[in-house]
């Protein structure tokens, strides 16, 4: 995006979730003896992350089986808006944040659920 001098800044993450009109939730308290972010040099490690609002569970179930897809999206969708706030909660900004060097997804499917790349790609 042009910075009005000629040049090109990037915009940063907090500006980029209001353009998107993404107000990201409370970060998640932990439910049990962990902690939610832990940094290490410079690097920030978050723990895994549940599609959880307000503290309850918003999706219970395996995927093809108790969840559809849609659900399954989601509950991503949860997930995701929840390690964002856990980082900027920790961090105090997402605009600290220059590289995400891993992002593990993990999903609970019955056996014979094959539609995976549906929920993390969104097609």
């Amino acid at each position: 995006m042009a910075n009005g001098n000629g040049g090109s800044r990037p915009v940063g993450a907090e500006q980029r979730l209001r353009e998107l009109g993404i107000d990201l939730p409370a970060a998640p308290t932990p439910f049990g003896a962990y902690v939610e972010a832990v940094q290490s040099g410079r690097l920030l490690f978050l723990s895994g992350m549940l599609p959880v609002v307000n503290h309850k569970p918003k999706y219970v179930g395996r995927l093809g089986k108790e969840l559809n897809t849609e659900s399954g999206r989601d509950a991503l969708y949860t997930a995701s808006m929840s390690a964002l706030s856990a980082a900027r909660a920790y961090l105090g900004t997402l605009d600290r944040v220059t590289r995400v060097v891993r992002l593990g997804i993990f999903m609970a499917t019955s056996g014979d659920f094959f539609d995976h790349q549906s929920i993390v790609c969104g097609h």
